[in-house]
């Protein structure tokens, strides 16, 4: 028999309709696993409501007491709520092991890739190779479930991708999680990095001024901007027969305004130096 009051507490946990809620359901959970010590899920529930109410700490004792229980070592939830908690509370290659006993019981769960992926991810140093076939292994999961795709997890294989140097793979990612969700800021601002980085500056400024438009004038995206309007006009000035003064001007003023936007802007900081080196050589202005 459940502690008293159980039910009532969970039902407050989950639906949230008590301000109590979560001292509720953490009282009453904590009543329940007392009176069922045996009971994994039961204590799964009680290191999930921990984690979330921020007693990260007390979340992995309550979740290895869940694994160790006869049923609960066969069981993939509380191996997963484990590895969540110790990644929480700062224990990434003891995660590392609760995710890999988790997906070695439920080798087919997405977000189950997904999460081992993020914790090799911030692991130090970054193992981003084995964290990209991770979420690889999570797309492909959803997409053979038949699920729609995940911009969340597309964008996050992109990012791995473009850590990793492999522009091509980091171009496609995106652009699916733009197709997934057409809001997705960050994907189009690191889509058009790639793209300006490729001189295709046509599809990049496209893309940062419709991310402009959803976001507004607001983090380094008017900065991005900025640069790759000014990488145009440096080549339209080495386009012409004719070399124009005012091509390069724009260039330069273009490098300062990202600056002025953005001071930390690298990009913008090269190409201002590099201009002005190539300026102070004779480039006809």
């Amino acid at each position: 028999m459940w502690a008293q009051g159980t039910r009532e507490a969970m039902i407050a946990f989950f639906e949230g309709d008590d301000p109590r809620f979560e001292e509720l359901a953490l009282a009453g959970l904590g009543g329940a696993v007392s009176a069922l010590p045996e009971d994994p899920k039961l204590r799964t529930l009680l290191g999930e409501a921990q984690a979330e109410g921020g007693l990260v700490a007390e979340a992995v004792g309550t979740l290895r007491a869940a694994v160790e229980t006869e049923s609960g070592r066969k069981d993939y939830l509380p191996w997963d709520m484990l590895g969540v908690a110790l990644h929480l509370d700062g224990h990434s290659q003891e995660a590392e092991a609760a995710f890999g006993r988790a997906l070695a019981l439920a080798p087919g769960h997405a977000t189950g890739w997904a999460k081992l992926g993020s914790t090799l991810m911030r692991q130090a140093p970054p193992r981003n190779a084995e964290a990209a076939a991770c979420y690889r292994r999570a797309v492909d999961g959803v997409a053979a479930a038949g699920g729609a795709p995940d911009a969340r997890l597309l964008y996050n294989l992109g990012s791995l991708h473009m850590r990793l140097s492999q522009s091509e793979e980091a171009a496609a990612m995106f652009s699916a999680a733009i197709a997934a969700e057409p809001t997705h800021v960050k994907a189009m601002g690191n889509l058009a990095s790639l793209r300006n980085a490729a001189g295709r500056f046509a599809e990049g400024i496209a893309l940062l001024e419709t991310a402009l438009g959803l976001e507004g004038r607001q983090g380094r995206l008017p900065a991005d901007l900025a640069v790759a309007l000014g990488a145009t006009h440096e080549q339209a000035h080495a386009a012409l027969p004719n070399s124009s003064p005012q091509a390069l001007e724009e260039a330069r003023a273009a490098y300062r305004q990202a600056l002025a936007s953005h001071p930390s802007h690298a990009a913008a900081a090269a190409k201002l130096e590099a201009l002005e080196a190539r300026i102070g050589h004779g480039a006809e202005l």
